[in-house]
């Protein structure tokens, strides 16, 4: 696992293998944001804040891209961003579930709002 500070002061933790991803996606805080490039191979990553809209976040999923399949890719990719609570962990092999529980804003969070995308070139 690699942990670096972002610009805007944020610490981001990725994992390099499959067994880091389980482990920091089992370790993590549960109100901090699990990042995964969306349908293909990649790194996971937990962005040290429970603020979906964090300053840090497109930065964070820059590094997401440089560390998945998606690295050469041309075209805009899409990064999954969530709170880990809404994240399962299936496997030691990075196998993950993102689960949803009914709507609720009682978390604190926007509008309702579970996740969110972010797209990278």
């Amino acid at each position: 696992m690699k942990t670096i500070t972002l610009s805007k002061g944020t610490e981001f933790t990725y994992g390099q293998n499959a067994q880091e991803n389980s482990e920091l996606t089992r370790k993590a805080d549960k109100n901090h944001i699990w990042m995964h490039v969306s349908n293909t191979a990649s790194a996971h990553g937990i962005l040290h804040t429970d603020n979906l809209y964090n300053s840090d976040i497109n930065e964070a999923a820059d590094v997401i891209k440089r560390h998945s399949k998606a690295k050469d890719w041309r075209c805009t990719t899409a990064i999954v961003c969530v709170k880990v609570k809404y994240v399962k962990v299936k496997n030691n092999n990075g196998s993950i579930e993102i689960i949803f529980s009914p709507r609720s804003n009682a978390d604190g969070s926007k509008n309702g709002q579970r996740a969110r995308t972010v797209l990278i070139k």
